[in-house]
């Protein structure tokens, strides 16, 4: 009776391992499902429009609704599979436009920022500071030539947003920008290890939520005074 048991626990964890291994199947469901959306042309929109993206909540929530289409064309079960740069960077997707772009690593990055950023996590932070975000993110040049200065491009964004639009916006910019390095024109060890399941946004340690600092406190600082003044 144990040896069955013995048995059938075994087939049963290698029928897991079956099922979590990337196929031709999923490859061909995610280029599908890509090609359905606005991901499927030629721009990804962390790469090609950050800070910019955030000036307009209205059309962020639009590319989050797509996100939500894809998510839905594209289960959890696809994803944990393929979505790492060994499988995503082999995926063929249907318009030839895209083959530069979609189809590479760039594409996983974009995602797990779109994921973060349309979470419920992001949502004070952005109603309250996207403005300061979008425009203070604009000081920096983003250098997209090797690893190290896309990183230091996403360290600076990240240093500025922090000191003029306060901590919880910063800590927004960190996690965002944290995988805006694999956007480099040269592959990296370090990004090619990041995967749905292996998300260094998960990571940083700090609270978009815990909203002080930057343009907020002087604001306040100036009603206060204003206030006392008034009496």
């Amino acid at each position: 009776m144990k040896f069955l048991l013995l048995i059938l626990g075994f087939a049963y964890v290698q029928i897991g391992i079956a099922l979590a291994q990337c196929n031709e199947t999923y490859t061909n469901q995610i280029s599908d499902c890509y090609n359905q959306t606005v991901f499927a042309l030629n721009e990804l929109p962390f790469r090609d429009n950050f800070p910019s993206i955030f000036l307009d909540l209205e059309s962020l929530k639009e590319l989050c609704k797509e996100k939500d289409k894809l998510d839905r064309c594209i289960t959890s079960e696809i994803r944990d599979a393929c979505f790492n740069s060994a499988h995503i960077s082999k995926i063929s997707f249907s318009k030839s436009e895209n083959s530069t772009k979609n189809g590479t690593v760039h594409t996983l990055m974009n995602y797990l920022q779109l994921e973060y950023v349309c979470g419920v996590n992001t949502k004070q932070v952005l109603n309250e500071q996207h403005n300061c975000i979008a425009h203070q993110g604009g000081k920096c040049q983003f250098d997209y030539n090797n690893y190290a200065t896309a990183n230091g491009s996403g360290i600076c964004a990240t240093n500025v947003i922090t000191n003029r639009c306060g901590f919880a916006a910063g800590c927004f910019a960190h996690k965002v920008l944290t995988l805006q390095s694999c956007y480099a024109e040269t592959e990296s060890k370090e990004c090619n290890e990041i995967s749905y399941q292996n998300n260094p946004i998960k990571n940083i340690q700090c609270d978009e939520n815990a909203y002080s600092g930057g343009n907020s406190l002087v604001l306040s600082f100036v009603l206060a005074i204003i206030v006392l003044l008034a009496f």
